[in-house]
């Protein structure tokens, strides 16, 4: 799948300041697949904005004012259409991970990582998500954590 093929996808970004959320729309604007199709600042304005927009990605910071990236994160995946989550967190840690695994999140990037880390796993989700394939491909998105056949 190249050129015209490529999956296409209308993420939510959410965090708790705009000078993060200013930079993260700056660099998610350079993918051609990406058009961002709005931003939250709190936990509260996400789920609402998941609801009445037509959100296939949600990019959520760990850490709001409301509530936690991991509660949010549960609280999208509840839903019957849930879109994709990737969360981000300046907290690389094994307990982070899996916290983000266990709240149903597609994939966790620290923010460290974030330019080199965020396109290749929201192409690889897409791809996923595109073959309709049930694996959510654990093993690249959350090292170190439980092994796919644990997933739902």
């Amino acid at each position: 799948h190249v050129g015209s093929m490529l999956s296409r996808a209308s993420p939510l970004l959410v965090g708790g300041n705009d000078v993060f959320l200013d930079g993260v729309v700056d660099w998610v604007a350079r993918d051609a697949r990406l058009e961002v199709v709005g931003r939250a600042h709190t936990g509260m304005q996400a789920l609402e904005q998941v609801e009445a927009l037509n959100v296939e990605l949600v990019v959520l910071d760990v850490t709001l004012a409301d509530m936690s990236g991991f509660e949010v994160a549960r609280r999208i995946k509840a839903r019957t259409e849930a879109p994709l989550v990737v969360l981000l967190s300046f907290h690389d840690s094994q307990a982070a991970r899996l916290e983000a695994w266990a709240a149903g999140a597609d994939g966790f990037v620290a923010k460290s990582e974030l330019t080199e880390s965020l396109t290749p796993l929201v192409g690889d989700l897409l791809r996923q998500r595109d073959l309709g394939t049930e694996e959510q491909g654990s093993v690249i998105l959350f090292k170190r954590v439980p092994p796919t056949d644990a997933l739902k």
